[in-house]
């Protein structure tokens, strides 16, 4: 009977343990996504978005990917002797309720090899993934230069 019992307990231990550290796909919002709008002859380009992890766990985000291209990288921007250079984000914690800003001279997407060059105005899906989760997506709207400030909204 004892053996029943103790198989039982580690039974349940195990499934919320296996759960616990599982992002669900809603612990992840996105708000305010665009990408930058560049000339046709470029084939790279950045996406800018606020991720917001809205679970009581702490989130790993581990990829992001578009339906424009195969290769996106999250980056940041980080001032190198004096000049400011690019540096590839494996993974990026967020904390319960943090915010995540991904905006131009900071964090952003890297969106590789982009075969057309998004124009002004059309749209894109960009998809945040977090560890052991699902992707969340959203649409983001494709601008030229810096974003409108009419354009970001907080939700």
């Amino acid at each position: 009977m004892f053996r029943l019992w103790l198989l039982v307990v580690l039974t349940s231990w195990q499934a919320v343990a296996a759960t616990s550290d599982q992002a669900s796909p809603d612990s992840l919002r996105l708000d305010g996504a665009w990408v930058r709008a560049l000339p046709p002859t470029q084939v790279n380009t950045a996406a800018y978005v606020d991720i917001t992890n809205t679970s009581a766990e702490t989130v790993q985000i581990v990829t992001a990917s578009s339906d424009i291209t195969d290769r996106v990288e999250m980056h940041s921007s980080v001032m190198v002797d004096g000049l400011m250079r690019m540096q590839q984000i494996d993974a990026l914690s967020l904390a319960p309720g943090e915010t995540v800003h991904f905006s131009p001279g900071g964090k952003h997407l890297m969106l590789f090899d982009v075969p057309s060059m998004p124009q002004p105005g059309q749209q894109v899906r960009l998809c945040i993934q977090a560890q052991n989760s699902t992707a969340v997506c959203t649409t983001a709207e494709v601008h030229k230069g810096n974003m409108p400030t009419d354009a970001h909204r907080h939700h």
